[in-house]
């Protein structure tokens, strides 16, 4: 209730606001990140190689190693990402295709599955998926749009 998480070009920080001081958590430039699963997991989109990586919030917080965080090596260079928290369905823009992934919560370490890929025309600069009620059925709507337009 008193801590800030804060992403940076010089990683991740907290930020306790009653002694006003600041903890670094992780050491990779971070590009994007979201908490997802009841807070349990926070997804990153950091380094120099730009991968999705998903870590223990439990572990991060504590400064411990956690043997479930993991890595998504096919995300290499993506520019941003997208989590519908309720499924956990990933969408991820990396260059001009979207790639999209169901995420497990359990911890094994952190698996997931390659669902599709969907390729664009342009390079995707908006991405987000949400859920939408049709005729009494939720369906999952992904997003997108590019520099100049949107989809």
């Amino acid at each position: 209730q008193n801590r800030f998480l804060l992403s940076s070009e010089d990683g991740l920080h907290l930020f306790n606001t009653i002694d006003e001081s600041f903890t670094k958590l992780y050491d990779k430039k971070v590009y994007q990140l979201s908490l997802i699963s009841n807070n349990q997991l926070l997804v990153i989109l950091s380094g120099k190689e730009r991968m999705i990586r998903i870590k223990s919030v439990e572990h991060l917080l504590n400064h411990s190693e956690s043997p479930f965080d993991s890595k998504i090596p096919e995300t290499k260079n993506a520019t941003l990402f997208t989590i519908e928290p309720v499924s956990l369905t990933l969408c991820v823009a990396i260059k001009n295709c979207l790639c999209i992934y169901k995420i497990y919560s359990r911890p094994q370490p952190y698996s997931y599955k390659h669902i599709c890929d969907l390729h664009t025309t342009q390079i995707v600069t908006y991405l987000d998926i949400s859920i939408l009620e049709i005729n009494n059925d939720k369906e999952r709507i992904l997003w997108y749009g590019y520099s100049s337009t949107f989809m």
